[in-house]
């Protein structure tokens, strides 16, 4: 399976898990849990994408915009070695580091279903900002 699909993958599987991960939501105990969620989508991004993606003792760098390799589940310190890239399609280059997946609702952007955005930054300007989902192609690099 090659990189783009993983990580089509690995949101289909954040849609179809999402009803169930906002009922345990409801009943957890945020001030012994406040990162559940954060651990709970790092967790499932090494294994539905970086354990596919690459081989071993190589590193994603983390879902969701923290470069720190201690915001790993697994093997936390460890060198991240790659990282999501990810370009409009029908260009030739990846232009943009890939951070997670959104959802606009009502002018807000929300980590929630169906994850019809995704949250980049410019790797030239080093802008942020929100681009659909179906208007992109991913890629894993080396970090050189």
């Amino acid at each position: 399976m090659d990189n783009n699909q993983l990580i089509f993958n690995f949101r289909g599987f954040l849609i179809s898990s999402w009803s169930n991960v906002m009922e345990i939501l409801e009943h957890l105990d945020w001030d012994d849990s406040p990162y559940f969620l954060d651990d709970w989508m790092q967790a499932n991004w090494e294994f539905f994408v970086e354990k596919h993606a690459l081989e071993s003792e190589q590193f994603l760098v983390p879902y969701g915009g923290n470069s720190s390799s201690e915001c790993r589940y697994t093997d936390k310190g460890r060198m991240l070695t790659h990282r999501v890239t990810c370009k409009k399609k029908g260009e030739s280059k990846s232009q943009y580091y890939f951070f997670k997946f959104v959802t606009k609702d009502d002018g807000c952007i929300r980590i929630w279903s169906p994850f019809d955005y995704i949250y980049v930054e410019d790797i030239k300007t080093g802008d942020r900002f929100y681009l659909a989902f179906d208007e992109v192609e991913f890629s894993v690099d080396q970090i050189i």
